[in-house]
């Protein structure tokens, strides 16, 4: 945010996204950056494009960061990949405060593995480093927005 802040684009980014609805692909920070709030290393205000923030991620029983190849689910949206396992590397998590079309990795409980409003789409993940799957995600999201 500070980059951002510094180089007078907060404001040209909004517009963009929001005002004008261009399509907006957010990878693990950027999904991070679209929140209210976040709190790495210290409280942060975020883009506020999505209404929530970004906590850490607390299981003692598991290392952090959270890091290697998982497969993603969802009740409500349709995983529609070649394959489903994706790469993470993440210490915190975004939790929403509005409802979205989400899916979710498992990490000893559901975490957001990605979002999607509007012409909004996040990943937690990183599909640029997950083969196949990523491939054919990055493939369709921008097939869907040429």
């Amino acid at each position: 945010m500070k980059n951002l802040l510094e180089r007078n684009l907060v404001n040209i980014l909004t517009y963009e996204v929001i005002k004008k609805k261009k399509p907006f692909l957010g990878i693990c920070l950027g999904m991070q950056l679209i929140m209210e709030r976040g709190y790495e290393p210290t409280e942060t205000k975020g883009l506020g494009w999505i209404k929530g923030e970004v906590i850490p991620i607390e299981n003692p029983k598991l290392p952090l960061p959270h890091l290697g190849w998982n497969n993603i689910y969802s009740d409500d949206v349709k995983i529609d990949t070649i394959d489903n396992n994706f790469f993470f590397i993440h210490s915190y998590q975004v939790v929403s405060k509005e409802p979205l079309e989400t899916t979710f990795v498992d990490y000893g409980f559901p975490i957001l593995a990605s979002l999607k409003k509007d012409n909004i789409f996040a990943t937690q993940f990183h599909p640029e480093k997950s083969q196949t799957a990523g491939l054919d995600l990055l493939k369709k999201f921008f097939n869907n927005h040429a």
